[in-house]
């Protein structure tokens, strides 16, 4: 159990419950991702030193702007920390001495809101959160989201010059809508606002008085809208904060000077089907990455990591491609749901390939299945990232891209359509890929060995592996599969080049096949899960139907 501490001497400031901290909150509780290996955290309101905790190490996160005239009580209490995850939070005006709190062997220092120089010096930077119940206000508008009546909207308060330059322009821009107001949450109330902004395609996102954020890009983005981020804010210095915050090859489009936002707008619209996966996709992304940073670097300070069980220790992978059902997801769902019942809180990463070219008439109906997959991803599952790709790459290439985002020694590899069944031990074959006994375990899909498949069984009897009975195989399929992540790797780069375009099976059979037959299936470690009696542990719901299997492109 690791402790959160919420400073605040000040009698008339709350100890938590700011909009700047709502994002960091959600991380907290593990509503928006739970990272292997996860720390559960016991939340203190601290005001006085009696009420701070006595513990070796903790979260600290505070709020600035109301601990500004507390700082050196502030400061020396967590100095006396063995060590602190520091999180400075809601200090736009940087009146804080954040530079008092440097990152140490002991200490990292998270800082909200950065300056460039606070995002040279901190440990990690991050932007300003959304509103409290955003995600809850907006998760009803699964309808709207897909209708998509409105082009653009802003709603907010017109207080200074980027925001009255943003909605002066906005004025002459056709199919939106437009909310001024004279205040902060002086408009609708925050659920209208969620409704309408749910059925927006791009959301015009000018900055804040002191800098370009707000909570609207956030809620933009959880809504699976296109923010349009500011560039510029009223006052100097002027500098990239998007880039600081998100990293340079963040997908959002940007924008200087707010007379072209018509043109964006059209260009966000024509984009449309393109633009809009890879901006809800890579913001899901961005989130899990920040809830993994914050446990990451909570063990670097030495925090004792909960026990791995097997779900922490497998990535799932499913590839998904068109067919003929699509835009339904009912095929993946199934899916979804089987490795659920198996692997209850294990990471999922759901790789979207593009359309091939003898594919083009489905474009369409695959754009709605990824749009509903991706509220899916969002909203429904938990523990499931998207990752989807601009242009088709095929099932290789597809994979590769979604290795991006394992981290874990084994994946489990599955077909949008062929779920996983039946009791399978997990951690006795993930032993078996850890000690070096296997590479890859296939689950059969059927409940016994075909008498045709006997000659590709390099055994007559199940050796028994890690506590498991498995039989060596001379032949690569890709059905459901653990295998080693490394391994995984490995074989796509020396065999698939980023020019190809294949089936991994279709390029991979004849090199395990020939090498077995040659006294080197040691190289490839392929093995077949043959428990007694039933040994079906995948199923095929054929996605693909009567459809033919195209031609592979190999480099």
């Amino acid at each position: 159990m690791i402790d959160v501490i919420y400073p605040m001497r000040n009698p008339d400031a709350l100890t938590r419950g700011y909009g700047d901290c709502a994002l960091l909150e959600e991380i907290l509780n593990g509503k928006l991702w739970t990272p292997p290996q996860a720390y559960e955290f016991v939340h203190h309101d601290v005001r006085t030193d009696d009420e701070w905790p006595d513990v070796p190490g903790a979260v600290v996160l505070v709020n600035c702007r109301n601990n500004v005239d507390d700082a050196d009580w502030l400061i020396d209490r967590i100095d006396r920390l063995g060590w602190a995850l520091v999180i400075l939070a809601g200090d736009e005006e940087w009146t804080f001495p954040w530079h008092r709190l440097p990152p140490t062997a002991t200490r990292r220092t998270w800082i909200q809101a950065p300056t460039p120089e606070q995002a040279m010096w901190a440990s990690h930077v991050f932007p300003g959160g959304w509103y409290w119940r955003t995600r809850e206000e907006i998760e009803p508008h699964f309808a709207r989201y897909m209708q998509r009546p409105l082009r653009w909207f802003f709603g907010g308060q017109v207080t200074h010059v980027r925001r009255k330059q943003c909605v002066s322009a906005l004025r002459g821009v056709a199919d939106g809508e437009l909310i001024e107001t004279d205040g902060f949450l002086r408009g609708v109330p925050t659920s209208q606002y969620h409704l309408i902004l749910a059925g927006a395609k791009a959301i015009p996102s000018p900055s804040g008085p002191y800098t370009c954020d707000a909570a609207r890009p956030l809620a933009a983005m959880e809504a699976g809208c296109v923010p349009i981020l500011d560039l510029r804010k009223p006052l100097d210095p002027q500098f990239n904060y998007w880039d600081l915050v998100f990293g340079e090859d963040h997908p959002c489009p940007e924008i200087a000077d707010w007379r072209d936002v018509g043109p964006v707008i059209t260009r966000i619209d024509r984009d449309w089907q393109t633009l809009q996966p890879r901006v809800f996709s890579w913001w899901q992304q961005w989130k899990r990455d920040l809830a993994c940073r914050l446990h990451h670097d909570i063990a670097t300070l030495g925090a004792p990591r909960p026990p791995a069980m097997p779900d922490d220790r497998i990535t799932v992978v499913v590839t998904t491609s068109p067919i003929p059902s699509h835009p339904s997801t009912t095929v993946i769902d199934e899916t979804i749901a089987s490795i659920r019942e198996s692997l209850p809180t294990a990471q999922i990463v759901v790789a979207v390939d593009g359309v091939r070219p003898e594919q083009v008439y489905a474009k369409d109906r695959y754009f709605w299945y990824i749009e509903r997959l991706l509220w899916k991803c969002n909203f429904e599952w938990h523990n499931v990232v998207p990752v989807v790709l601009d242009e088709w790459g095929h099932q290789a290439n597809l994979t590769r891209r979604a290795l991006d985002f394992v981290d874990t020694e084994t994946i489990l590899f599955v077909e949008h359509d062929t779920p996983v069944c039946g009791d399978i031990p997990w951690a006795n074959l993930i032993e078996a890929i850890h000690t070096g006994a296997a590479n890859a375990i296939r689950l059969h899909q059927d409940v016994e060995i075909h008498p045709d498949h006997e000659a590709i069984l390099l055994d007559d009897q199940p050796w028994e592996v890690a506590g498991v009975p498995m039989r060596r195989s001379s032949a690569w399929w890709q059905r459901p599969h653990l295998a080693s992540t490394e391994f995984y790797r490995r074989f796509l780069d020396d065999y698939f080049p980023t020019t190809s375009r294949t089936m991994i099976e279709d390029r991979l059979y004849s090199p395990v096949h020939l090498d077995s037959l040659d006294g080197n299936w040691g190289r490839w470690k392929v093995w077949v899960y043959t428990p007694k009696g039933n040994m079906q542990r995948s199923r095929h719901l054929d996605g693909r139907q009567d459809q033919p299997k195209f031609e592979m492109r190999y480099e």
